[in-house]
């Protein structure tokens, strides 16, 4: 008999994990481990900050400013500091601005994966619920067929008894009656 069957869906490494166990009474049980990625309001949030940080960029790209270019410098022991770039300011916050737009477009690409991947979760948990109770109701009818064999066998061995006792046949009788046999 089956009384557990567990059907784990994996969406994310560490971002969305989905463990619903089915028994066969058909209750359910869910546990949802999660992180912060996975709150719907946290996406909307991040959504909005990647929409706005990248017209930000796009802001400061296109208003002058006093200086074109920034560096990029590092600390060295014997030199002291030393410019290892120096980048148009309007070149990398459009190239930053390009860089949100793609992870915001990312991030709703996944969460639109998300909410496909969870509903085919549970058409394939509804299609699990319903094999467990095809399951459960061909063991029940499986054991009332080997009742009913059992039963009648059972009746048509006490018939011939009866019709090998009946009337006019006396060679058989050796002794046994119907409610005496055991099978």
């Amino acid at each position: 008999m089956i009384t557990w069957f567990t059907v784990t869906c994996f969406y994310f490494s560490r971002a969305h994990v989905l463990i619903r166990n089915i028994t066969m009474n058909n209750s359910f049980e869910c546990s949802k481990r999660t992180d912060i990625t996975e709150q719907p309001q946290s996406h909307d949030l991040l959504i909005a900050n990647g929409n706005e940080t990248a017209n930000l960029l796009r802001h400061l790209a296109n208003n002058e400013i006093d200086s074109d270019y920034f560096a990029v410098v590092s600390e060295c022991e014997s030199y002291g500091q030393e410019t290892d770039a120096e980048l148009s300011i309007t070149e990398f916050a459009l190239r930053a601005a390009g860089y949100v737009d793609a992870l915001v477009e990312s991030l709703e690409k996944a969460l639109q994966r998300i909410v496909e991947l969870d509903k085919d979760c549970r058409v394939y948990e509804n299609n699990v619920k319903n094999l467990l109770e095809r399951a459960g109701s061909a063991e029940s009818s499986c054991a009332e067929a080997a009742r009913i064999l059992q039963s009648g066998e059972r009746m048509a061995l006490t018939r011939a008894i009866t019709i090998l006792q009946g009337p006019g046949i006396s060679h058989c009788d050796g002794g046994i009656k119907p409610d005496e046999v055991n099978l």
